[in-house]
């Protein structure tokens, strides 16, 4: 008897856990069409994948963009395929405007496209260059950056240019920014009446490659200082030429200048921002 009923025992528990695999994996078939339903796939259709295009925007930023996450005074990633009208057109000479496409770009899923073809007469120097400017008379520190991706250069290539002081007077201060036909990142100040430059070498461009551009400017007069970040490298400068000027109207240009006639040049930028505080 004692062996009968231990044997009933363990049929039983036997058969309670046969059911309790049962259920469970009947709910799992139910979540699993409940879930092919929503993403409105075929039963045992695979669920999509996503590529790094589709999460770089918001990566580790619950899905925001990256002005969301930036919280700039301005700031334009190129998300429609229309130029903003916070933009206007600072230069067109011997070039055609700039377009939005979205053949590559660091956040979903457009970039600003400057492409200069070589030119057929001859005809020098060449640009296309948009500018937006920022509402700031007083700051103690300036920040500005954005990714671009150098597709053809061959050439020295103006990059981007701020303007920390009134970019309408002739006492200008500003901040250069070039690409040099050995494909260095060039940082030059440059002060008007009378005109002055300096200069320092950031470091080589990843061509046909995006790169991440920031500069940080603390514009205390007794101990100004710039720091660019670049492609994750940190650079320390101090500038001689930015003190002084009338602090307002403040803008960045960026685009494409060449000062000869040929070769060509492409270029891409994404992620533009700007901060003072």
């Amino acid at each position: 008897r004692t062996d009968l009923r231990e044997w009933v025992f363990a049929a039983k528990g036997e058969m309670r856990r046969r059911l309790m695999l049962v259920s469970v994996a009947s709910a799992a078939a139910v979540l699993m069409s409940g879930c092919s339903a929503l993403l409105g796939l075929e039963p045992g259709e695979a669920p999509p994948t996503l590529d790094a295009g589709d999460v770089a925007d918001g990566a580790g930023g619950g899905g925001r963009s990256f002005c969301e996450l930036k919280q700039a005074m301005f700031c334009d990633s190129f998300d429609n395929p229309v130029l903003s009208n916070s933009w206007s057109q600072a230069e067109l000479k011997n070039a055609k405007a700039p377009t939005i496409d979205s053949v590559s770009a660091t956040s979903p899923k457009y970039s600003l496209l400057f492409d200069l073809p070589a030119s057929e007469s001859g005809a020098s120097p060449r640009g296309s260059r948009i500018l937006t400017g920022v509402d700031k008379v007083d700051f103690a520190s300036l920040r500005f950056g954005f990714s671009f991706r150098p597709e053809i250069l061959l050439e020295y290539t103006e990059l981007a240019i701020f303007f920390i002081s009134n970019r309408q007077s002739d006492d200008v201060r500003r901040i250069n920014l070039w690409v040099t036909k050995d494909g260095l990142l060039t940082l030059g100040e440059q002060k008007f009446s009378p005109s002055k430059a300096a200069l320092k070498v950031i470091g080589a461009v990843k061509v046909d490659e995006w790169n991440e551009l920031e500069v940080f400017y603390e514009s205390a007069p007794a101990s100004e200082s710039i720091r660019v970040t670049f492609n994750g490298a940190k650079i320390d400068y101090a500038p001689t030429l930015l003190a002084g000027g009338t602090r307002a109207n403040m803008g960045l240009e960026i685009g494409t200048y060449m000062p000869g006639a040929t070769p060509a040049a492409r270029f891409r930028y994404d992620d533009v921002f700007i901060d003072a505080k």
